[in-house]
């Protein structure tokens, strides 16, 4: 009988014939493709109070949770919170959602080189809720990258993000508004509402010819970080006007 069984098992191999094993894809609940690469995000949701909690340096300026526990705020002064954790990548991108900032000045932070402010770092600033700047900066000393600003308008509750890419010369910038509803994964953002780009094409996947801001962010270029291990980001306000936000998140590019 063993023999027989054996046989039978055999005969397709021995009449040259094989068996097509299918393919049988990863079930869901694999492994997080994000897994050990940075990740951040904050609702500011807690009690009101100075500072803005254990992930956070405040830097400079007098953050604080405010307004019935709702949001991060900066009362009338210029400064910037950095999250305490390293992207350890320079391709970074974040989200911020404003509120309350008629006149404001801020933004996202990218590539600062150091929790306390004190290097080197690339801000994406929104002005008074009409353009976006691409800035460089020394702590919260900054200059605009190029002279050329992008038209994008904003109102209170919007989520606005930025995703800076590339090192030295060849860094790129590129923003979106993404009106009041919250962006999801990187992955679904679409195209940029516009980029700051080396080139007359932008090597950035997401930035189209016609979202190039006109002007290159030319050979400046202060923030790469040193090294991806001691590289943050965070927010930032300007002007010494007062800065509202309602969430914050961060991640870095193949995080998406």
């Amino acid at each position: 009988m063993r023999r027989l069984i054996l046989v039978l098992l055999l005969l397709p191999l021995l009449l040259g014939q094989s068996y097509n094993v299918p393919f049988n894809p990863p079930a869901a609940g694999g492994p997080d493709p994000c897994a050990g690469l940075f990740q951040a995000s904050d609702d500011f949701n807690r009690a009101d109070g100075p500072g803005l909690g254990a992930n956070w340096n405040a830097a400079s300026g007098n953050w604080a949770i405010d307004a019935g526990s709702t949001y991060a705020w900066l009362d009338g002064v210029t400064g910037a919170a950095i999250w305490a954790t390293a992207t350890d990548s320079i391709s970074q991108w974040a989200c911020v959602q404003k509120t309350l900032e008629p006149n404001g000045y801020s933004g996202p932070k990218f590539r600062v080189s150091a929790t306390d402010d004190s290097g080197n770092s690339y801000v994406v600033r929104w002005n008074q809720q009409t353009a976006a700047v691409f800035r460089e900066c020394v702590g919260t000393s900054c200059n605009d990258v190029n002279t050329s600003s992008a038209a994008v308008t904003i109102t209170n509750g919007d989520w606005l993000c930025a995703d800076v890419r590339y090192a030295g010369a060849d860094t790129e910038a590129a923003v979106w508004d993404m009106g009041s509803s919250a962006p999801g994964a990187r992955s679904t953002w679409g195209d940029a509402d516009a980029c700051w780009c080396q080139s007359g094409t932008c090597a950035h996947p997401d930035c189209t010819t016609a979202a190039k801001v006109s002007g290159e962010p030319g050979a400046g270029n202060y923030a790469d970080c040193g090294t991806p291990s001691s590289c943050y980001v965070g927010l930032y306000s300007g002007a010494a006007l007062d800065s509202g936000y309602d969430n914050f998140s961060a991640g870095v590019d193949g995080c998406d």
